[in-house]
């Protein structure tokens, strides 16, 4: 993918975007983990990695204390590692990750817009606001929107299929 930033153009890779023999060093979420013990008894795990483009299964196959702490459901990770083919399968052979900072982390790698513009959906909700008459209602309402600002205009409606997008519950509200 390729992104103008400052009139420059810059590559931007995901995670499905890595071909065979490549290596890999990105941003993802960690979206399972198991871990399993191979042939010779030796402990690897198991896991699932994501972003905005999809799922990749990878694997670490030299287990070290700290990754119980590392390779955790949910956790934003920066990893590195090659691409190879098993089982006529693309996977992550991992070599190294890291927790990574909250403030570093590429919102933009895991989460896509809504197909309106943001501003557009705040300004037709206030439209739709400012609409209701019924003064119990808009207290209600009041209350919720002032509790929930900040989740009601950034949050999705779902976690999948339906509106799973960056202001998808204000869109699936304006709309």
């Amino acid at each position: 993918m390729k992104l103008t930033i400052y009139g420059r153009n810059i590559f931007v890779k995901f995670i499905n975007d890595y071909q065979e023999f490549e290596n890999f060093a990105e941003q993802v979420i960690v979206s399972s983990v198991t871990k399993n013990v191979n042939k010779n008894g030796k402990q690897y795990l198991d896991l699932q990695l994501k972003d905005i483009s999809g799922t990749r299964n990878a694997k670490k196959w030299d287990v070290e204390p700290q990754d119980d702490n590392i390779f955790v459901l949910g956790n934003v990770l920066f990893v590195e590692g090659k691409v190879v083919t098993f089982n006529n399968s693309l996977q992550i052979n991992v070599s190294r990750a890291e927790i990574i900072d909250e403030s570093e982390i590429d919102i933009n790698r895991f989460v896509s817009d809504a197909p309106v513009k943001y501003e557009e959906l705040l300004k037709q909700f206030e439209e739709f606001r400012n609409e209701i008459k019924n003064e119990d209602l808009n207290k209600v309402l009041n209350y919720i929107y002032d509790k929930y600002f900040e989740r009601f205009l950034y949050y999705p409606a779902a976690s999948s299929i339906h509106h799973e997008y960056r202001h998808g519950l204000l869109y699936h509200t304006v709309s």
